[in-house]
């Protein structure tokens, strides 16, 4: 089992989804789960579920976060059409606490470390208690949460696009030609 490194392109958006075989009363089962906020709701409380992935749509906004550190190795992980983070309810450190949205204030509870368990697999681990989220379970719309580790926490961490090129004003500023006085008038480019 090797181990790899998550480093988040800053601005970029990504996908958290599970594909892959899970042993369910003994038998292999192949799903495919992408991590999302229940309903798209803007509402703090909102409960971060899992949906089947449908790859001929585009992907939602609820279903697309950005991860931002927030000190060395640990990270809040944003949803892209709320601006709101990944929050364990509660502070709490048992098995089964619940995974919702809630605003930023980068507490314990909203900060997640990313390891690489193989080469493209993760798993985010909660600051406050330990424990890593888990997907529910062949659950389409099923409640995330926390628990100690097992095959269902073993994430695929997806880049959606690209950050927006946005220059520099002053870099911007110093391709443009000097302007020149041409009498009373100035007919310079009006930039």
């Amino acid at each position: 089992m090797g181990s790899s490194v998550f480093r988040p392109v800053p601005g970029a958006y990504y996908t958290l989804e599970y594909r892959g075989p899970l042993v369910i009363d003994g038998m292999i089962r192949r799903v495919y789960f992408r991590l999302g906020v229940k309903d798209s709701s803007q509402d703090d409380f909102a409960s971060i579920i899992t949906t089947n992935i449908n790859t001929s749509d585009p992907i939602p906004t609820n279903q697309q976060f950005r991860f931002e550190e927030v000190e060395s190795g640990w990270f809040v992980i944003i949803a892209r059409h709320s601006g709101k983070v990944l929050d364990v309810q509660g502070f709490s450190q048992d098995e089964g606490g619940k995974i919702i949205q809630y605003h930023r204030w980068d507490a314990l509870n909203q900060q997640w470390s990313i390891s690489g368990i193989e080469p493209t697999k993760f798993v985010l681990r909660s600051r406050n208690s330990g424990k890593v989220l888990q997907m529910p379970l062949l659950q389409n719309n099923g409640q995330v949460k926390q628990y100690s580790f097992s095959d269902a926490e073993r994430w695929t961490i997806h880049r959606v696009e690209a950050p927006p090129f946005v220059p520099e004003r002053n870099a911007a500023s110093a391709l443009r030609p000097a302007r020149r006085s041409t009498g009373s008038k100035d007919r310079s480019a009006p930039w």
